[in-house]
């Protein structure tokens, strides 16, 4: 009975995995991705307004945007920055005036090659930027104001070989961004 019940906990398991792996290969822009730099600037040309939060999730990057009344979630294409669609969406903590732009910001992170960028927000007066490095969750805690760092924290996370190909791949594009007058982000 001990043994019928093991076997169908690992079938369980085994029939998950295919799902876990999925949702991590959809956290990641894929291979052949516009910097997110470049969509953001993009995106800050585009709208009025303060971009707080952009996640990459579901195959697009959602980015919030919101100016004195309305707040809008904009579903950007990784591969070409181009709006899909858009739609109405609360508004959370906004950076404050005199902020670096998110379009520097970033540049400057994947200047530094930390990782692949899945996504930012702006909480609690700080950018936090969440990044995937060598199989690691990866959050930089970046002042608006300076564009500098001041924590890091990491939390291992197990990617698949396609997905670790796919962040090298990643990583090269990002390594050949220009690094001239970008703000300074210590490690």
């Amino acid at each position: 009975m001990k043994k019928n019940s093991i076997i169908v906990i690992l079938s369980i398991i085994g029939l998950m995995l295919p799902f876990v792996s999925h949702a991590d290969a959809n956290e990641i822009p894929p291979q052949g991705s516009k910097l997110l730099s470049a969509i953001i600037k993009t995106a800050e040309g585009q709208h009025h307004g303060s971009i707080f939060e952009a996640e990459f999730e579901d195959g697009l990057w959602e980015v919030k945007i919101c100016d004195t009344s309305v707040c809008q979630k904009l579903y950007l294409d990784p591969q070409t920055g181009k709006e899909v669609r858009q739609r109405k969406t609360d508004c959370d903590e906004i950076p404050p005036a005199g902020s670096m732009p998110i379009s520097k910001i970033i540049q400057s992170v994947e200047a530094q090659g930390l990782g692949i960028i899945t996504g930012f927000e702006f909480d609690d007066g700080f950018w936090e930027v969440k990044l995937r490095k060598d199989g690691r969750k990866v959050k930089l805690i970046i002042d608006p104001m300076t564009g500098e760092s001041t924590a890091l924290s990491m939390k291992k996370r197990t990617l698949s070989d396609d997905q670790m190909q796919r962040a090298t791949s990643h990583l090269s594009q990002s390594q050949d961004v220009n690094r001239n007058n970008e703000p300074n982000i210590r490690r």
